[in-house]
């Protein structure tokens, strides 16, 4: 069927209509259908076959995760995500799969591209890059860089950093990015082709769990934690920095930091302070100055800092 010979929003609709994703009442929305469709035009395209292969996978997952989905907020927002996130998993794979693995994506930067092994841009490249609102930000001239890995995503750079733009945009809320992506990874992964490389494992992530401290309702790992210190510190006023770096620090990550070291640090952007909340009112009073505490927190460092913390007889509801 010739593409121009109909319109995508409304065959986009029908047929997530039919599949029962959204709900008839939500798929009124206007707005909503805009935003499915552009999702869909920056990645599986508009082709009917596209977006019939694209309503079957989101209807395989739906079955899968029929249980899943009944323990966890199913709202029309986390449906978006979702939807883009498949969306993403069936034309970008390649980039899909980095987002299992840092789903921060706005905090990727020389660490990540170090770690995939890009290459560097060249000053005329990064001149260009800088002109260009797609690829202007860090993060996105790590994206920029991934997509020269395959010549089919070096033709596609436009439409992946869009894509990422455009879920952070539906997220919206940049403080808790990686937190949101990393829980609705794991409704999606069942059908990720990476996962069946080994033992099929959809790990329950903590990381959109509101966790009750001190009978407040916390969201996010790195508030958590910033609580958990912030607490602990009112409750031992005669702690020193170097006894707090002993209670809450875990290899490879200074959770606590001054605010004095803190503020020598760069991330790749150039941004002061690099990964640890720095802002005035996140800022820690000790007898000995102010502290900070560490901000970014992949499961590598919150499994054991969650750990010390229970060692310690601190409650987390």
């Amino acid at each position: 069927m010739p593409v121009a010979s109909y319109n995508v929003d409304t065959f986009l609709v029908d047929a997530l209509s039919k599949i029962e994703f959204f709900s008839k009442n939500e798929l009124t929305d206007a707005q909503l259908a805009e935003t499915l469709s552009e999702v869909a035009r920056l990645s599986v395209g508009s082709n009917p076959r596209s977006l019939k292969r694209l309503t079957n996978t989101l209807s395989l997952i739906s079955i899968i995760n029929a249980e899943k989905s009944a323990e966890a907020e199913n709202n029309t927002l986390n449906k978006t995500l979702n939807f883009s996130l498949v969306c993403m998993q069936i034309a970008y794979p390649y980039i899909y799969n980095q987002l299992t693995e840092e789903p921060d994506f706005k905090q990727w930067n020389e660490r990540i591209a170090s770690k995939l092994k890009l290459r560097h841009l060249t000053p005329e490249e990064k001149e260009s890059l800088d002109a260009t609102e797609e690829f202007d930000e860090d993060w996105e001239k790590v994206v920029f860089r991934m997509c020269q890995k395959e010549t089919y995503l070096s033709n596609r750079a436009f439409q992946v950093s869009l894509l990422l733009s455009k879920i952070a945009e539906i997220v919206n809320d940049d403080n808790h990015l990686g937190e949101i992506v990393e829980a609705t990874i794991a409704l999606s992964a069942v059908t990720n082709l990476k996962a069946f490389d080994g033992p099929l494992l959809v790990k329950k992530s903590r990381a959109l769990e509101v966790n009750t401290f001190n009978g407040m309702e916390i969201k996010g790992k790195g508030r958590l934690c910033h609580a958990i210190v912030k607490d602990y510190v009112e409750k031992h006023p005669e702690v020193t920095l170097s006894e707090l770096k002993s209670v809450f620090n875990v290899p490879k990550c200074e959770v606590v930091e001054s605010l004095e070291v803190a503020m020598t640090i760069k991330d790749s952007a150039g941004k002061i302070g690099g990964d640890y909340y720095i802002k005035e009112n996140d800022q820690i009073k000790t007898k000995e100055g102010k502290v900070v505490v560490w901000s970014y927190w992949p499961e590598r460092f919150y499994a054991p800092f969650i750990e010390k913390v229970q060692k310690l007889g601190i409650r987390i509801g």
